[in-house]
């Protein structure tokens, strides 16, 4: 046999004995041969497929694929491994992939092309399975995501809910050390000055000086106990500053020595966060004290990039941060550096610590800073003219003088005031002291006071106000219906007193009510005067 013949037949033997479609056509797209692998893929035989033309095993709505390939074939182009379906002889469908030839006579001239196809079907099914698995792999990831920033959200909250039982907490303890335990031992303390001035044997005189000096220390241990319980007042501040350095200052009474850094600007928070930072300084100084190894810690205080940064460090025995149980919530020491680093973040800061074994500790908050700003809503330029005549529109109407420290309680009361045709509000005060000084500057009408405000309560704010200025009238706002705080408001000088509960359904007629009362009582005075 000569070697072409034997080439032949080698080739012959592969493309039979191929599991791949083995198919040749010419340029009209007529199949010119079909191999067993072909008749085994899409169940033709040759006798079925020779003559026609190869569109045969093409879904319809994919012939015009037959177009394009024939144009690249007669191009002399290859089509390598191109991935399309094709139809079987009972109709189903199969993916395969397609790598299509020219053909050319001895002379060069392409006359028609082959096609090798191979099946794909289970490659596409499993590829279908493994994208389907990845979709609901997504998806299970997005959902425990999910999942763990609720969880994350809810711990934070939790965490910041916990900082404010706590601090509820320890007002509570206080108020009953003060009302309860603290007056029974000023009592005593009363009882046994008296006792002294007696005439009493050697032996019981030194016996009650014994038992006073024991009442005397009695007293002064439970005002260390409320000092530290209650929040200092310094708290009602919107500068953080002078409760940071309470803070410092009740650790060193404990033996820390403590440096303290300070830029001199003005370090406003938001109240809670105020609240929050005092309580993390005091714990991380107590952490200093407690597990450092050393007397000595520096603080720095100061404004960086929209924020107040309080850095507390040390040069102590430091402790290892690789550690990820590091930061976690432990039964040991007050509220914990996880716990600190929940209740910053859930407040729009942060929390972060450096720490060598051997070197020290560096810990450092970062609270969103309040930048003192004018409200266009709250308080507009009125060109002078304006402000006069405002003025004289104002003489005209009832004036009142709101004084509560929250914000949106004086929102409230004035829309509630304003509403009226009648009642204009000629200012707002937040504390004590500002009371007085505004109700001197715009002489209303009558003030509407709140018992619990900074500075100055509003007990003394009353009396100061009634001394100076007897005309002007006082309504006492609380949260609480206490008989003894209404007592004290009354004998301050206000005419009524109104729990804040019921202020928004009342107060407009208890002010129309004292107005009128005071306008008969100064009628009645004309007439016999």
């Amino acid at each position: 046999m000569e070697e072409k013949e034997m080439t032949n037949a080698w080739l012959s033997a592969i493309v039979e004995g191929s599991d791949d479609a083995i198919i040749s056509k010419d340029l009209n797209s007529i199949i010119t041969t079909w191999n067993n692998g072909a008749e085994r893929m899409f169940g033709y035989t040759a006798e079925e497929t020779i003559g026609q033309p190869i569109t045969m095993i093409f879904p319809e709505d994919l012939i015009d694929e037959e177009n394009e390939i024939i144009s690249q074939i007669k191009r002399g182009e290859q089509v390598k491994h191109f991935e399309t379906k094709r139809m079987r002889k009972d109709g189903s469908l199969l993916d395969v992939s397609l790598t299509i030839s020219p053909i050319r006579d001895s002379e060069g001239n392409i006359v028609g092309a082959s096609h090798i196809a191979r099946d794909i079907t289970k490659r596409k099914e499993d590829e279908q399975k493994l994208e389907a698995m990845n979709e609901t792999l997504e998806e299970q990831v997005k959902d425990r995501t999910k999942k763990l920033r609720s969880y994350q959200r809810e711990l934070r909250y939790l965490a910041s809910q916990l900082s404010k039982a706590e601090e509820q907490e320890r007002q509570r303890l206080a108020t009953e050390l003060h009302d309860g335990l603290g007056q029974m031992l000023a009592v005593a303390k009363m009882k046994t000055d008296r006792l002294q001035l007696r005439n009493l044997p050697d032996q019981l005189s030194s016996e009650m000086e014994e038992l006073k000096q024991v009442v005397n220390d009695a007293l002064k241990y439970n005002q260390n106990l409320m000092l530290e319980l209650k929040p200092p007042p310094v708290l009602d501040k919107e500068d953080v500053t002078e409760a940071l350095y309470w803070a410092a200052k009740q650790i060193e009474k404990q033996g820390l020595n403590i440096e303290i850094e300070n830029d001199g600007q003005p370090k406003r928070v938001d109240k809670e966060l105020r609240t929050i930072l005092h309580q993390s300084v005091r714990e991380l100084l107590q952490n200093v004290l407690k597990h450092a190894d050393t007397n000595e810690a520096r603080m720095t205080m100061s404004i960086e990039q929209g924020f107040v940064k309080v850095t507390v460090e040390d040069k102590g025995k430091g402790f290892d941060l690789t550690d990820d149980l590091a930061l976690a919530p432990t039964k040991h020491g007050g509220f914990g550096l996880f716990n600190i680093r929940e209740r910053m973040d859930w407040h729009g800061g942060s929390f972060e610590i450096e720490s060598v074994p051997g070197e020290g500790t560096k810990a450092t908050l970062y609270a969103p800073h309040k930048e003192k700003e004018i409200n266009p809503e709250e308080e507009e330029i009125i060109p002078p003219l304006t402000k006069e005549k405002l003025k004289k529109k104002q003489h005209r109407k009832i004036r009142v003088l709101l004084v509560d420290d929250h914000k949106m309680m004086r929102r409230g009361l004035r829309q509630l005031i304003e509403e009226q045709d009648d009642m204009i509000v000629v200012e707002e005060a937040s504390t004590g002291k500002e009371a007085v000084g505004l109700a001197r500057e715009t002489s209303p009408h009558i003030i509407i006071m709140d018992v619990n405000i900074p500075d100055m309560d509003g007990i003394e704010a009353t009396q100061k106000i009634k001394i100076e200025m007897p005309n002007v009238l006082v309504i006492g706002l609380s949260l609480h219906n206490n008989p003894e705080v209404i007592e004290d408001m009354r004998r301050a000088g206000a005419s009524d007193y109104l729990t804040k509960d019921e202020a928004f359904e009342s107060l407009i007629a208890a002010i129309r009510a004292e107005l009128s009362a005071s306008e008969r009582i100064n009628h009645h005075n004309k007439v016999n005067s």
